[in-house]
Parts: C-alpha cells; sequence; structure tokens
C-alpha cells in the first residue's frame, strides 16, 4: 500500500494520516529502475499532492550506475526534496509482492537466504545516508511525547494471526485485548 492508501477509500490511518498526526516527515522510497527524469515527476507527485505531508527526503532503489544516479539526482534539483540515498540495483535482493502489499517474511521462510539479508546490509553500507536522514527527521514538528489513547495498563500488542500475519486488538483471540472488549467492565 502506498503513502496515501488508508482505510477503504479514505486516507484514515494511511501513512500519511500518521505522519500528519505525529508532525513527522516521510522519506519516499522511490523506484528508480527504467527512468531518469520522470523520477522527479514521481516525487512532485508525492510532494505536493497534500500540503499537509511534508516530504523530507527521497532514497532512490534500484539504481543501475553512478550515471543513472547523477541523472536522477538532477532531475530531482529542481523538485526541492533532497536525496537521502541511492542503493544500486541487485536482483538477488527483492521481496516478492502480491495483491496490496509483500508476501509476509513468515510465508516465505523456505524461500529466505541468509545472504539477502547480508547483501542488503552491504547494499545499505556503501550508500551511507544516515546523517541525512536523522537531519530531515530532526527538523521534525512532532512532541516527543506523542499521547497514545490506550486503556490504564494496557501495552500495545499485535500478536500474529495465521491467515493475515496479525490480530487485532478488538479480536476475540487477541490476548491482551481491553477488559471492556472482552466483555468485563
Amino acid at each position: 500500500m502506498g503513502l496515501f492508501d488508508g482505510r477503504g477509500d479514505t486516507e484514515f490511518a494511511s501513512t500519511a494520516h500518521v505522519a500528519r498526526l505525529l508532525g513527522a516527515p516521510v522519506v519516499l522510497v522511490v523506484d528508480a529502475s527504467r527512468q531518469s527524469r520522470s523520477v522527479a515527476a514521481v516525487v512532485h507527485g508525492f510532494a505536493t499532492f497534500d500540503p499537509r505531508v511534508r516530504v523530507g527526503g527521497v532514497v532512490l532503489n534500484r539504481v543501475g550506475s553512478d550515471r543513472h544516479a547523477e541523472l536522477c539526482r538532477s532531475a530531482l534539483a529542481g523538485v526541492g526534496v533532497p536525496v537521502l540515498g541511492v542503493v544500486r540495483r541487485d536482483d538477488a535482493v527483492f521481496t516478492p509482492s502480491r495483491h496490496l502489499g509483500l508476501v509476509p517474511a513468515a510465508e516465505r521462510q523456505g524461500e529466505a537466504r541468509p545472504a539477502e539479508g547480508c547483501r542488503a546490509r552491504a547494499a545499505a553500507a556503501a550508500h551511507p545516508s544516515h546523517d541525512r536522514a536523522t537531519s530531515a527527521a530532526s527538523r521534525s514538528t512532532a512532541s516527543h511525547r506523542f499521547p497514545l489513547p490506550l486503556g490504564r495498563g494496557h501495552q500495545p500488542q499485535m500478536p500474529r494471526r495465521r491467515e493475515h500475519g496479525i490480530i487485532p486488538p478488538h479480536h476475540p483471540q487477541h490476548r491482551h485485548s481491553h477488559p471492556r472488549q472482552r466483555g468485563t467492565a
């Protein structure tokens, strides 16, 4: 699901909605494969779609070469969104997807290879952008004491359910559901 995709056909509970509530910047990760100048159009669209959501930077993913990275950076220069990092294309590092999202790791344990994690970490380390990402996050307007609407003594828990990977707190199988949700007040 994308930045503005929330519950049903609304933006409620989307990443953009949460970022607005927290006053936190959004870092876009854009698949730059098979495009250069078009990356700027995509980022510009995200940055201007909702002016209440602040795009703090972009990470260019699946970049083919240094020349490709430079073409993308040049195109993005006029958009006003900083490039926080570049991750080179490596066909051995991927996460399969399906309709409306990624295939959870729990469903593909047999396909997982330890080398993929090592290669992904090596790719990230080869293009350090930690300082720029930290700088973008530090310009957040959020209070570090954002109050969460939880009941007394309730700890946020999201246990796993086989079909979806998560049991929502209101579900009868949720082990730590709120007392009112269990029928005891």
